[in-house]
């Protein structure tokens, strides 16, 4: 009975000896052998600074009048001009306007000193960037020699796409005004030409 005893306590002692053993191995494994990380990275190439869009502007049919008029677009609401800045270097631009002179159906010189008139200007954007700061009223006459400031995006800001809008309520859009008697008969045709220039 004694050598029975003996015996079933040896191996009862060997038992918690494994047992202790892979405890003690499991304790010693390193973090570094379960967790690994992954390494990213990303390198970025310049886009451009772009005019993406202008609009048409339209006034249709109108009556010729005596006084000073003041006409406003059939299509207000979708007048716009769009600014795409993807450089990545936040330099800064200008965008500018200059209206062209009038001329009719027979190519000649019209509608003198008549202008252009554009209120409320508005910017809305995709982006997160520091806004430009827009012109909040321009007036771009027929005889003017230079281009007129209609936006300004600062240093560290105008990055993205932005959009021009004049949804003024009371000039419904971007006015067009004729001094009293200048308007003759038939169609008059001009251009609005656009600079985007890449500094403020």
């Amino acid at each position: 009975m004694k050598k029975s005893i003996f015996a079933t306590t040896s191996s009862t002692v060997l038992l918690l000896s494994v047992v202790l053993g892979t405890l003690f191995i499991e304790q010693t494994v390193s973090a570094a052998d379960i967790n690994k990380a992954t390494d990213l990275d990303v390198t970025f190439t310049p886009g451009a600074l772009t005019l993406e869009a202008v609009s048409t502007i339209s006034y249709a049919s109108q009556t010729i009048s005596v006084n000073d008029a003041s006409y406003i677009p059939t299509n207000p609401n979708a007048i716009n001009v769009v600014v795409s800045d993807a450089r990545g270097t936040n330099a800064g631009w200008k965008l500018s306007g200059k209206l062209n002179g009038f001329k009719d159906n027979a190519d000649a010189a019209s509608l003198p000193n008549a202008s252009l008139n554009f209120k409320n200007t508005q910017a809305g954007t995709n982006s997160d960037a520091e806004a430009p700061t827009p012109v909040n009223s321009v007036a771009l006459s027929s005889s003017a020699q230079t281009a007129s400031p209609f936006a300004t995006a600062a240093v560290g800001a105008g990055a993205g796409t932005w959009t021009f809008t004049w949804p003024d309520a009371e000039s419904k859009g971007v006015t067009l005004n004729v001094p009293a008697a200048m308007a003759t008969l038939g169609k008059h045709t001009s251009t609005i030409d656009w600079t985007l220039a890449d500094a403020p």
